[in-house]
Formats: structure tokens, sequence, C-alpha cells
């Protein structure tokens, strides 16, 4: 059959072949290039800032416990005129971790019982720290009730039990978008070396 065709005619058909190998293999290169672009977006978009939000959230709360514990030496060393500086540090890192836990919850797109407890696990570490700080606060002796003070401990035990499980899952997240961005470019690798062949 191809012996019957012109020369003209075999060069416009292998011209027109190998045009259309040539869009094949730009239209999978783009495909492969949006993948790419798509894994990083939610590289950056999603796990980046969760990770992000998730150690200012958790250096908030660091500072929470930093301030209940200076508290309670200031109070233990009977140096009482030094704990307004200390009652404000607390009070500001309290006021920080509800807006860092709603950014969390906005650029979250994973299981979102996961942000739930969250936020119960923020909350109550936070409830059991003020009562634990007007506790002191208020006793004549600025020595919280022992179930007042196991109950900072435990909220915060939990929290940062939370915070393990959390973390490993948003790394977990990273690398699959990671593996996803590797995959892809290797597709379009592949796909361009044959295109050249």
């Amino acid at each position: 059959m191809l012996n019957q065709l012109t020369m003209r005619s075999k060069f416009i058909l292998l011209s027109a072949f190998i045009c259309v190998i040539f869009i094949i293999s730009m239209v999978s290169i783009k495909i492969a290039n949006n993948q790419i672009s798509e894994s990083f977006n939610r590289f950056y978009q999603q796990n980046f800032m969760v990770t992000k939000l998730s150690g200012d959230l958790k250096q908030a709360q660091d500072g929470i416990l930093g301030g209940i514990r200076g508290l309670q030496v200031l109070y233990l060393l009977d140096l009482k005129e030094q704990s307004p500086e200390i009652i404000e540090s607390i009070e500001h890192n309290v006021s920080l971790t509800m807006p860092l836990i709603q950014k969390i919850n906005d650029a979250y797109g994973g299981d979102p019982t996961l942000l739930t407890k969250l936020k119960s696990s923020s909350e109550r570490f936070e409830k059991a720290a003020i009562h634990f700080k007007d506790a002191m606060e208020t006793a004549p002796d600025n020595k919280a009730d022992y179930n007042i003070y196991r109950e900072f401990v435990d909220s915060h035990n939990a929290l940062t039990t939370f915070f393990t499980e959390f973390d490993r899952i948003n790394v977990a997240e990273v690398g699959a978008a990671q593996k996803s961005a590797q995959e892809s470019i290797a597709f379009a690798d592949t796909v361009f070396y044959l295109s050249i062949i």
C-alpha cells in the first residue's frame, strides 16, 4: 500500500505521523507538569502551611507552659512583684492559639477529626493552664490544689501526645506529595526522551 503512494504523499504522511507523535508527547508532558504543579501547590498550601502553623501553635502553647512554670517559681520564691510580666506573657500566648488553630483548620486538607481533636486538646490545656494560674493567684499561699495542678500536667501531656501523632500524619502527607511529584517528573522525562527517539 505504501509503495503505491507518491514520494510527496509519503513525505506528507511521515510529517503528519511525526506531528501526531510530537503533539501526543507535548500533551503528555503538559499533563505531567500539571501534576507536578498540583503536588507542589498541595505541599506549599497545605502541608507546609500546616507544619509552619503547627509549629507556631506549639510555640505559643510552650510559652503558656513556660509562663506557668515561671509563675510557680516566682510564687515559690515569694517574688510576687515580678508576676505581672509573666501573667501578661501567658495571656498573650493564650490569645494567639485560637487564631492559629483557625488558620490550621483553613489550611489542613486531611482528616477533619484531627482538627476537632486539635481544638479540644488545645482548649483543655488552655483552660487547665488558666485555672491553675488563677488558683495560684488567688490562694493565700499561692499554691493551687493538687487536682488543679494534675489536670494542667495531664492536659499538657495529652496535647504533646496529640502533636506527636499530628506531626507524624503531616509528615506522611508531605512524603506522599513528594512521591507524587517525583513520579510525575519521571513520567515527563520518559515521555520527553521517547519522543526524541
